[in-house]
């Protein structure tokens, strides 16, 4: 594998093609990330704030730490991590109100189009971002947001409706293609897509954890608006579908009715209601390491972001989740998969950010 070092304007600076490992984690919801090591040579091509370009999938990331570590020896390793493209659009906040309806994509397309591709603030443009194909995805909804991170409210959004925001560079046209897509359904009750099902018996899975907790849902939301006392507005999200009642309550004062109708008003409230549960639900989680060698090729039988089949008849389970992280280990002339399949618990500062919000 080569990897091609751009510099801050994207132009060519050289090749790495030797590497010790490389770590390269992919996620659905989330930023990926990577961490490189590689020999002392190549210290001068790789700076911070250049881009480490794949041209086998054209996934892009920014350079973001350098480190040169030496050992007891004398031996000198040259270790660069960073995160996808994606972290771009962390670097810029919704700092105008923004009232919006449509599908999840058509959202998710408006606010990188008015905050990052074409803001009122020149200075504020992403160089070489435009917005990519329309792939008809997501539900739809009401949205209206002030002052949050363009990233993380994508990010919020997409988790609602199980969608995502992807930045890949296209090398030939210099361009950075921002798109909103899902991973497909391979689960064995639908018909459009080849199956991807993942069990010990297919032997595909070569070690596995599988994780069931209920400790942090929540399935039903009281969302406060504007107003004081008994004049303010309260709307309810009921995601119980029967299951025990688990409420929330969601303090959305920053969401004003201003020139909305009180019917859209109250969907804007409830469409804030249905990220914030999105953020306590169930954790059905699967890690397990693929066989990428048996009956699934990986990145064309499966891939982040596909709603797949896991059965261990040992434990009589069969459930259906989607692959929310890959991760690609390159090490000795060997490459080790390991998929997530389902979200994660969440970690103490995500935890600290939701709390936040």
């Amino acid at each position: 594998m080569e990897l091609c070092i751009l510099d801050q304007d994207f132009q060519e600076q050289g090749i790495v093609d030797v590497f010790s490992c490389l770590l390269w984690n992919r996620r659905y919801y989330e930023t990926g990330d990577f961490e490189l090591h590689t020999i002392p040579e190549h210290f001068a091509l790789l700076q911070e704030g250049s881009y480490l370009y794949r041209p086998d999938t054209q996934e892009c990331a920014l350079l973001e730490t350098i480190v040169c570590r030496m050992d007891s020896s004398g031996g000198k390793e040259i270790i660069a991590s960073g995160r996808f493209l994606e972290q771009m659009l962390y670097d810029r906040v919704i700092d105008q109100t923004q009232k919006l309806s449509g599908t999840g994509e058509e959202v998710m397309r408006a606010l990188i189009e008015t905050v990052a591709i074409a803001p009122a603030d020149t200075k504020r443009i992403v160089n070489r971002l435009q917005l990519g194909p329309i792939s008809g995805v997501g539900k739809p909804m009401q949205q209206q947001v002030t002052g949050k991170n363009l990233l993380e409210t994508l990010q919020e959004i997409g988790r609602s409706q199980q969608i995502a925001v992807s930045l890949r560079y296209n090398y030939l046209q210099d361009q950075i293609l921002a798109t909103i897509w899902q991973g497909k359904d391979r689960t064995e009750g639908q018909k459009e897509n080849s199956w991807a099902t993942f069990s010990t018996q297919y032997e595909n899975i070569l070690a596995s954890e599988f994780s069931d907790s209920i400790a942090e849902k929540r399935n039903f939301a009281y969302v406060a608006g504007e107003g004081e006392g008994s004049q303010r507005v309260i709307v309810t999200v009921d995601q119980t579908d029967g299951a025990p009642r688990r409420e929330l309550y969601v303090d959305a004062r920053d969401l004003q009715k201003e020139n909305q109708t009180q019917a859209q008003y109250e969907e804007t409230l409830r469409q804030r209601g249905i990220e914030k549960l999105a953020e306590y639900q169930r954790h059905t989680t699967l890690d397990g390491a693929i066989d990428i060698h048996t009956n699934l090729n990986y990145r064309k039988d499966f891939d982040l972001g596909d709603l797949c089949t896991y059965v261990d008849h040992s434990l009589g389970i069969e459930v259906e989740q989607r692959i929310t992280e890959i991760s690609e280990v390159y090490e000795g002339g060997r490459v080790e998969v390991t998929a997530t399949f389902g979200d994660q618990q969440w970690t103490i500062l995500q935890k600290i950010r939701r709390e936040g919000r």
